[in-house]
């Protein structure tokens, strides 16, 4: 296995990598709004004690 593992690595070693890797347009914006997204609700649960203190209802109405 490790003969293998050494093989392949040299392959890659030996390789052209020189090229430059560039994210697709698409991929950026799937992260981006993944992110977002993601971000949003981690945030207003963190708010929602305060949104129902300020509203005077109890935190499950909220």
């Amino acid at each position: 296995m490790l003969f293998f593992a050494n093989d392949i690595l040299a392959k890659l070693h030996s390789s052209n990598i020189n090229e430059d890797i560039t994210m697709p347009l698409a991929l950026w914006a799937l992260t981006l709004s993944a992110f977002a997204i993601g971000t949003t609700e981690f945030v207003i649960v963190g708010l929602v004690p305060t949104i129902a203190n300020d509203l005077g209802v109890s935190l499950p109405s909220a």
